[in-house]
């Protein structure tokens, strides 16, 4: 191609025609501009389909993330349930005779309510995420909200359950004391 157009300008150079020469200049002006604009183009597509991947490449990790965290949530609050029902349990113990009490059927109350657990949410995706400053990458800005703000209501949510616990242990420690005395005084 370029072997032609260097014959078509030696040509018109050699012809002496002028207003060939500076049409042929400005069609060969206009193929450099319209292939720099072809080019331009193609490299902000590829741009664009790197940033697409990257952003589901950054969603899947958060999704994955969020659903260990709530399965996680799902395990604590089934195991506060059970806790919740052996309370209930052990507060209606407290109309009943210490001396008819199975001290086996405490013993599995007791258990589980002591056996409680909390919530500790992985949180290690989204903070790189955060950190590294990748979240440019993220189109959804209500998403980007809840990203920013996920640690401090997580910190938020968490704080109460270790105020509950300590409830808890003070409250079970009390009740245990008592309740074991009476059934070594029975035994």
């Amino acid at each position: 191609m370029l072997i032609f157009l260097r014959k078509i300008r030696k040509s018109l150079i050699e012809s002496g025609s002028t207003r060939k020469y500076v049409l042929y200049a400005i069609g060969e002006i206009a193929l450099v501009v319209i292939g720099i604009l072809i080019a331009l183009q193609i490299n902000n597509w590829n741009d664009q389909l790197i940033s697409k991947r990257i952003e589901q490449k950054l969603l899947d990790g958060i999704k994955e993330e969020l659903l260990v965290n709530k399965n996680q949530l799902e395990d604590v609050i089934l195991n506060h349930e059970v806790a919740v029902d052996c309370s209930r349990k052990v507060l209606e113990l407290y109309h009943h005779d210490i001396q008819t009490l199975d001290s086996e059927v405490v013993d599995s109350l007791v258990d589980g309510i002591i056996s409680y657990w909390t919530f500790n949410p992985r949180l290690g995706f989204i903070k790189s995420i955060i950190s590294s400053g990748r979240l440019g990458h993220i189109k959804n800005e209500r998403l980007l909200t809840l990203l920013s703000q996920f640690e401090d209501q997580v910190h938020d949510a968490t704080e109460g359950q270790d105020w509950a616990i300590d409830l808890w242990k003070v409250a079970l420690a009390s009740f245990s004391e008592i309740t074991y005395q009476q059934l070594l005084i029975r035994g």
